[in-house]
């Protein structure tokens, strides 16, 4: 009996109990995959709204393994009021304010041991100047400064995450015109430059690093210079390169489970699936505005993909297809706003989406609408959802809404 007491003892010591959620970077882990290892509610209600000091639009929530929820402040006028991070606890009360006024955040990850960081950029800034960027850690814990790494003389665009962290700690970061390699302890180690993009006078906008599922290769898609790569995460000497230029406004490269890459291009108007070589297995040809998609893997073979009509006022649409070929499996219309949410896949199959016009969608594999809730303003704008993925944990859905230009509103949405 004793014995058994130990090993259990020992489990527990060791092994803790599954925490009530991990969702450390935007699309939930540092392959971009969008999948939740978690269920949502059935019978949605609004549990609480966070308004704080106003919430920024373009990001999505974190959450931390002991259910904190970290927010950033700011409004979709990404060059005013990006200065605070916020850490809340499970009932939305504020746990700890991280405020520096003379920066502009960019969304923050978390890694595995404990830290939160964010690119931030000197505030006082236009585009077309120079300006430092610098790489911030925090305690996640307690919201103090851990250390602070300068990183570029370049502007860091605000409307994407620009970080990506591995198993050990290890982080991945864009700042600037620079990607470079973090050790936990903030030593630096390796850096890879990138081009400037000469149609806008300042370092290129490039999306966020992407990893394999082995974590040893880091996908990069440069959006002005035009191209992915596949860099050694140990090194950052170049793997490969792949010279179409894939263009989008946010979407970085996502990758499957078995090392398939996902990549839009809005200009062709086309989703490529590349194997981790780089070569192209498929494309898809589809109808819409790929500016703001992000495909999301699903479990059984699917993946699943948003595209917007070119006027809000007529909403877009979410296509299932089939990850062998492209092959459309179903699509399912949303009749009005943005689509720009990036959908989530939760543990069971379904399908979570917001839309401009302040609605969460919930959506059955075989794409019927099980439900869906306002969670937006009573209001004509049909920019409401607009950056920000629901976020799972338990039964509760995390979103931030509100007009695009103005300030948002972190939503919670438990069970009835």
């Amino acid at each position: 009996m004793k014995k058994i007491l130990h090993i259990v003892l020992f489990l527990l010591l060791f092994f803790p109990s599954a925490s009530p959620a991990w969702w450390p970077v935007f699309r939930g882990n540092s392959r971009h995959n969008g999948k939740s290892d978690y269920e949502g509610p059935s019978n949605p209600k609004i549990k609480w709204v966070f308004e704080g000091a106003g919430i920024y639009n373009l990001h999505s929530p974190l959450i931390g393994k002991d259910g904190t929820i970290f927010v950033q402040k700011g409004t979709g006028d990404y060059m005013r009021g990006n200065d605070a991070i916020y850490a809340l606890k499970p009932d939305g009360n504020v746990k700890w304010k991280y405020s520096r006024p003379e920066l502009l955040f960019s969304p923050p990850a978390l890694s595995p041991d404990g830290t939160l960081y964010a690119v931030a950029t000197k505030a006082a800034v236009t585009q077309g100047e120079k300006n430092d960027s610098y790489l911030l850690a925090i305690d996640a814990a307690t919201g103090k400064l851990k250390r602070e790494m300068h990183m570029s003389e370049h502007f860091t665009e605000t409307w994407m995450s620009h970080i990506a962290a591995d198993s050990s700690g290890r982080v991945y970061v864009r700042g600037g015109d620079v990607l470079s390699a973090y050790m936990p302890d903030g030593e630096r180690l390796w850096s890879y430059r990138t081009l400037m993009g000469a149609d806008y006078g300042y370092a290129e906008h490039s999306s966020g690093p992407t990893l394999s599922p082995d974590e040893k290769t880091i996908y990069f898609l440069k959006r002005v210079g035009g191209g992915l790569l596949a860099l050694d995460a140990a090194t950052g000497k170049i793997k490969w390169t792949k010279d179409t230029k894939f263009y989008t406004d946010y979407s970085s490269p996502v990758v499957a489970p078995d090392g398939a890459l996902y990549v839009p291009d809005m200009v062709t108007k086309t989703l490529y699936a590349l194997s981790p070589s780089g070569e192209v297995k498929w494309k898809a040809v589809l109808d819409g505005k790929h500016n703001n998609s992000f495909p999301i893997v699903g479990a059984d073979g699917t993946l699943y993909y948003t595209t917007e009509e070119v006027r809000q006022e007529d909403g877009g649409t979410v296509f299932a297809l089939d990850e062998k070929n492209g092959n459309i499996k179903w699509k399912y219309k949303i009749k009005k706003g943005y689509i720009a949410s990036p959908p989530t896949v939760d543990k069971n199959g379904l399908i979570y989406l917001g839309s401009g016009d302040g609605y969460l969608h919930c959506l059955t594999p075989d794409g019927n609408l099980k439900w869906k809730i306002k969670v937006g303003l009573d209001t004509p704008d049909l920019d409401q959802i607009y950056m920000s993925e629901p976020v799972l944990t338990g039964k509760t859905i995390y979103i931030v809404s509100g007009p695009l230009a103005k300030w948002g509103r972190l939503v919670a949405i438990g069970q009835e």
